[in-house]
């Protein structure tokens, strides 16, 4: 949770940026962030679908930034005139927002619950015995 909480704060913070270091920090924090929200989102949304369009759903959802780059042009024709630059970041974390809701909102995926560790505990004697996770996430 809060990988997702901090990505739409990190967009908007580009869009106060005082000079290109700043801006430069704060869009490499956001795409590692951005980075950790998108195999999780994949993951729930690919668990939610059925097994035999699995593999074209997610051919579609994996190619959905293109989507991303077309509502973006669109808002630059209306926003960047009008706003400056800035208001993109800002107006860019509106998706992000999205995001935190669906992840506090819908709960989690039946096959997370049955393959889920009871404990921390566990995890960590699994990974200390191991030395990896892989054990719980390949059961």
């Amino acid at each position: 949770m809060l990988n997702v909480s901090i990505s739409p704060s990190l967009k908007c913070s580009a869009g106060f940026s005082p000079n290109y270091t700043f801006f430069l920090i704060m869009r490499a924090l956001f795409g590692i962030g951005m980075g950790g929200e998108w195999g999780v989102g994949a993951s729930l949304a690919m668990e939610a679908a059925p097994v035999r369009l699995r593999g074209i759903l997610s051919g579609i959802l994996q190619s959905g930034y293109t989507l991303g780059y077309l509502l973006a042009a669109v808002a630059a024709r209306f926003l960047l005139p009008a706003f400056g630059w800035r208001a993109m970041f800002w107006a860019g974390a509106a998706p992000a927002l999205l995001a935190l809701y669906i992840r506090t909102k819908v709960p989690e995926s039946e096959a997370w619950k049955q393959h889920r560790a009871a404990t921390t505990g566990e995890v960590l004697r699994v990974v200390a015995r191991n030395g990896s996770a892989s054990p719980i996430l390949w059961r």
